[in-house]
């Protein structure tokens, strides 16, 4: 009986000793005849081609891949091995895929490979490489001045008068002089440094060139100016206008064509006159940049394609009152012209970012152009322009047009750090062939408005032109890298 047992004994320690030796065998990177396998390696069954049977292993990899099984393997680990998981790439001589400790078939032999060596042979859509190499965020406070409309009359050339924005006697139906007059213009009106931001964020790609998106809006700009009755006839202390042959006396005025002809007709505002002038700007871009010519150098020039949008929205408002005082209860007359327009404009643009770099500075200049196409909507409206019995009327016109864009930037960095920038510049813009509300306005009068004898309504409509336009100021911000 202890005789059996000793046998029973001897022949499960025979199998397991073959056993082992078996699994070390498949799994070892040696050469056949060389002995035993070295330990740190493990038993790898073969599974369908390309891949690892084994439940440690990662499923469902590419063909031609497997992954390398964890540990609970007979053998220590090899220092040298690849981490657990990583994929390995057939060879030349093996194309079912390789790994350290084992051989197929046919195979030229073990590959050993570090991680760059397996990132770099992997399958393209695979475990995809970053495309990005590096990227930045810059933040701007924009101080801009938006060009000015300039010297526009708020109202019709005037028969027989050159310049009715200077003081002209004004008669009434009968022939009398009622007192002075004066067309407004649009010279009082400024928009001068405007509050606004812009955003810039972009990224280095790994095989050269960089991508950069833009964004920038500035605060809705207003401008006004106003006669209140103190000024115009109602003016008390009896200075009125010095030019005025009767001091008490003053008047704004519109000055209209009559049925399309120079005339020196007249709308009167005795008691107050306001115009307002609002401005709505903002933009956006995005610009591929080439590599440098020299990249490391001390002169950087990188030319740049993109496309690029603005909005441009603007409106102008006139309200003038005129108070008839020969009825006991004071009688107004409120009128109201608006003009109103919109510039989308949207096209590609090229140019040029030339910089001399340093450690501590970066001096910069980036002049763009672009052809945009335009979409623009221009309207006018009136209310009450004659009298309390004119009905409102509304006049719009949209077309669509091309504007030329130029960009100026010029700017200076300090580099901080590494990683954070502070930047300082001076932008200009110029936008070519916009419409404005100023410039819109036809002022013409076909007749009195007095159902039932008359029922023409005010002919004050849109006739839209287009002019240039120029915004301009300082930025100061700073940029982060990542």
């Amino acid at each position: 009986m202890r005789r059996a047992r000793f046998v029973a004994l001897a022949v499960l320690t025979s199998v397991c000793w073959i056993g082992s030796s078996k699994a070390f065998a498949q799994g070892g990177a040696w050469q056949p005849g060389a002995g035993p396998p070295p330990a740190g390696y493990f038993d790898a069954p073969p599974g369908p081609p390309g891949y690892f049977n084994n439940p440690q292993a990662s499923v469902g990899q590419p063909p031609q891949y497997f992954a390398q099984p964890g540990g609970g393997y007979p053998g220590t680990p090899n220092p040298g091995a690849p981490y657990p998981g990583e994929i390995y790439p057939a060879q030349p001589g093996n194309p079912q895929g390789g790994s350290p400790g084992m051989e197929d078939a046919g195979a030229a032999g073990p590959w050993y490979g570090n991680y760059d060596d397996v990132a770099a042979a992997e399958v393209p859509g695979y475990r995809r490489k970053p495309i990005f190499e590096n990227g930045y965020f810059r933040a701007e406070y924009l101080n801009w001045t938006i060009s000015r409309p300039g010297d526009v009359l708020l109202g019709s050339p005037v028969l027989g008068n050159p310049d009715p924005s200077q003081p002209f006697i004004v008669n009434d139906l009968g022939g009398s002089p009622l007192g002075t007059a004066t067309v407004p213009t649009t010279i009082p009106f400024a928009l001068n440094n405007q509050n606004g931001f812009r955003a810039t964020i972009g990224a280095d790609f790994i095989y050269g060139g960089s991508f950069e998106l833009s964004a920038f809006v500035l605060a809705p700009a207003k401008s006004s100016f106003s006669y209140d009755p103190n000024q115009l006839m109602f003016n008390t202390a009896g200075g009125g206008n010095s030019l005025s042959p009767i001091p008490t006396t003053q008047f704004i005025g519109t000055s209209t064509f009559v049925n399309g002809q120079l005339a020196n007709n007249v709308q009167l505002y005795n008691y107050s006159y306001k115009a307002d002038y609002y401005a709505q700007l903002w933009g956006a871009e995005a610009n591929y940049l080439f590599e440098s010519n020299n990249p490391g150098g001390i002169l950087q020039i990188r030319p740049l394609v993109g496309f690029r949008y603005v909005s441009l929205n603007n409106q102008m408002t006139q309200n003038g009152v005129f108070r008839d005082t020969t009825f006991a209860t004071p009688v107004d007359t409120n009128t109201n012209i608006n003009s109103v327009t919109y510039n989308n404009l949207y096209g590609p643009q090229v140019g040029l970012k030339t910089e001399l770099v340093s450690k501590w500075v970066t001096l910069g200049f980036m002049p763009k152009i672009g052809l945009a196409g335009n979409t623009m909507l221009a309207s006018v409206s009136t209310d009450q322009f004659r009298s309390p019995f004119d009905p409102p009327t509304y006049h719009e016109q949209k077309f669509t047009g091309v504007s030329p864009m130029i960009d100026l930037s010029t700017y200076l960095t300090i580099h901080a750090t590494d990683r954070l920038s502070f930047r300082i510049g001076y932008n200009f813009l110029f936008l070519g062939r916009v419409t404005l509300p100023e410039d819109n306005i036809y002022y013409n009068d076909r007749g009195p408005y007095l159902p039932p004898v008359s029922f023409i309504p005010p002919d004050v409509t849109v006739s839209a032109t287009r002019h240039d336009y120029r915004i301009y100021g300082l930025t100061c911000g700073g940029e982060l890298k990542f």
